[in-house]
Parts: structure tokens; C-alpha cells; sequence
């Protein structure tokens, strides 16, 4: 039943990408002054967006169900009250559910486009806490709901949503309508692409600092990247994460100086990059091919890619951390037992 886990935890995170990715698309990614249907398609996909978190919190309450009685599917509709209004997981989730319904309220209030502004900084904020419930009821909620960890888990979540879910946001939702404007719009294009760079450049640095606290405080030892499952499923996921990383960067250094050209802009080498051996090359092979539509198809590229960094964090959350293994095998066995009926 391990699968149905791991399916229900990237679910509920892809559903967070991408809320997290449409409002920062909403907000920052596309320039106020873009024409009116880019605001009008990112709106609708906003409660996309929300149906896709109200279903994947449903599926999240299941698996935890499941992995607490322990009973099969059939029985588990007898254990939902239960683990709803008796346990600690239970409380936390009714505050995401509440989370969950203001963001369907301001989505409904945003239609009106005097209200979109305060209406989008609400639904960031009740994103914020449903980004907070995960982490509060994950690996790092052990040490206490509001300890360190939480906060800078929940930090990491924050960081991997903005990068991840603006790459999903920019290839489902901003591409299709862009495509069609790009010849008489290139200076939105570039403008775009800019922003989106710029996202995902302040995102990464998130990440990079928290994924190093939470790597630490779960491996223990740089060994155990080599010796535990739980550090190998790391290396996979850093892979990819360098691989997205790669892309990014040819993006933002080949690739967007050549769109700011398109638009008609001055060419801008990079003062450190462009000393490198073949640059100069890369530069004018790069201007002479068609380059926004090989933009696009990087960060669809990107986006796949995310997804699948999502999916190695999912099967991380349902492996047992090497320090935690260590912290166990440690104790007595009667408190060992008792760990781990209180998890």
C-alpha cells in the first residue's frame, strides 16, 4: 500500500507547486501592463489549482488514515472521524481545510478585478499555512509542531513551489496564449522570461540553504548518501534538481541576453560568462535559431523534470530518515515500541 502513499503525498505537493507557481505568475511573472486575457486565463487556472489541493488534502487524509489503523480501503471510511477529531494529525488538517476554503472564497471574490489584489495576497497567505500544515505533520514535525525544523521545512517546500510550480504555471498557462502574441509581443516575451528567471534564481538560493539543514539533520553522515536507501533516493533527487539547474542557467545566460535581442534590445554579454573559451560561439548560435520557441520547450523540459523532483521528495517522506534509524536503534526496546506507535 506503500505506492498509495507516496501517489497521495505528490499529489498534495504538485497541487501546492502549482497554486504557489499561478499566484507568483499572477502577481509577478506577468507584468501588470500584459494584455487582459493573460489575467483572465491565470484566474481560471487558479481554481484549477485549488480543486487540485482540495482533492489532494481528501487523498493526503486517507493515507494518513490508512498508515495509522492500518486497516484495508474497505474499512477505512470507520476511521476517518476518529483520526479527524482525535488525533494531533486530525487538528492539523482542519486548519488546512479552512486554508483550503479561504482560498476558494478569495478565487470567487477575485473574479471582480477590483478585488484581485487583496484577493490574491489573502490566498498567499492561506497558502503560506496550508505549506506550513505539511511540513508541521511530516519528518520534521517530530521534534514539535512549531519547532526549528517545521519552520525551515516548511521554508524548503516554499522554495521548491515558487521554482517548481512557476515553471508548471508558465508552460500549462502562459505559454499557449504567449505563442500566439510573441511576434507582435516580443518585448513581453522577453520581459517574461526575464521575470521568470529572476523567480526562479531567488527560489533556488531558498532552497539550496534549507535543503542542506534538512539533508543534514536526516542522513547524519555524509556516508549515508551512498549507504541507506534514504541517501540514495537523495542523490536521484540532487540529479535532477542539477539537471533543472543546468537548464535554467543556459536560459538565463544564452538564451534570455538572445530573447532581449529578438525584442530589440542591445545585446548584453555577461561580464564573467562570456570570458569563457566558446562563448562568443554559443552567443551567435544561439541568436541565429529560433529562439523563443526553444526557450518554451526548455522549461517544458524544466517543468518535467520538477515533476519528478517532486516525486523523489514524496518517496522521501515515506522513508525512514538514517538518523532517525540511528536514534532508535539506540533506545530501549519498550520505548522503541512506543515511538513508534506515537508516529
Amino acid at each position: 500500500m506503500e505506492w498509495f502513499f507516496v501517489a497521495a503525498t505528490w499529489a498534495d505537493v504538485m497541487a501546492i507547486s502549482a497554486c504557489v507557481g499561478t499566484l507568483i505568475s499572477i502577481g509577478w511573472v506577468v507584468p501588470r501592463h500584459a494584455p487582459s486575457r493573460f489575467g483572465t486565463v491565470l484566474w481560471a487556472g487558479l481554481g484549477s489549482t485549488i480543486a487540485m489541493l482540495t482533492v489532494a488534502s481528501g487523498l493526503l487524509l486517507v493515507s494518513r488514515t490508512l498508515e495509522f489503523s492500518g486497516a484495508p480501503f474497505a474499512a477505512v471510511g470507520g476511521y476517518l472521524p476518529l483520526v479527524v477529531s482525535k488525533s494531533h494529525y486530525g487538528l492539523v488538517w482542519r486548519y488546512r481545510m479552512a486554508a483550503v476554503g479561504l482560498l476558494w472564497l478569495c478565487w470567487v471574490a477575485g473574479w471582480r478585478p477590483r478585488w484581485r489584489g487583496m484577493a490574491g495576497t489573502v490566498a498567499g497567505l492561506a497558502l503560506l499555512a496550508v505549506i506550513f500544515s505539511r511540513s508541521a505533520t511530516g519528518h520534521a514535525g517530530d521534534q514539535g509542531t512549531f519547532s526549528l525544523g517545521v519552520w525551515i521545512d516548511s521554508l524548503h517546500l516554499l522554495g521548491s513551489a515558487v521554482w517548481v510550480g512557476s515553471l508548471f504555471a508558465m508552460s500549462v498557462l502562459v505559454f499557449p496564449p504567449l505563442r500566439g502574441l510573441a511576434e507582435q509581443e516580443r518585448s513581453l516575451a522577453a520581459n517574461v522570461f526575464g521575470r521568470l528567471s529572476m523567480v526562479a534564481g531567488i527560489a533556488f538560493a531558498v532552497i539550496i540553504g534549507t535543503g542542506l539543514y534538512n539533508a543534514w539533520m536526516g542522513l547524519g553522515s555524509v556516508a549515508a548518501l551512498w549507504h541507506s536507501r534514504y541517501g540514495r533516493i537523495l542523490l536521484v533527487k540532487l540529479a535532477l534538481v542539477a539537471w533543472m539547474l543546468a537548464l535554467g542557467s543556459h536560459n538565463r545566460y544564452l538564451k534570455l541576453p538572445a530573447l532581449r535581442r529578438w525584442a530589440g534590445g542591445g545585446w548584453e554579454p555577461h561580464p564573467l560568462w562570456s570570458r569563457l573559451p566558446g562563448w562568443h560561439h554559443l552567443e551567435r548560435r544561439t541568436v541565429r535559431r529560433q529562439v523563443f520557441a526553444h526557450s518554451v520547450r526548455t522549461v517544458h523540459l524544466e517543468s518535467v523534470l520538477g515533476a519528478f523532483v517532486l516525486l523523489a521528495a514524496a518517496v522521501l517522506h515515506h522513508g525512514m530518515p538514517p538518523a532517525d534509524m540511528r536514534q532508535m536503534s539506540q533506545q530501549p526496546a519498550p520505548q522503541v515500541a512506543s515511538a513508534v506507535v506515537s508516529r
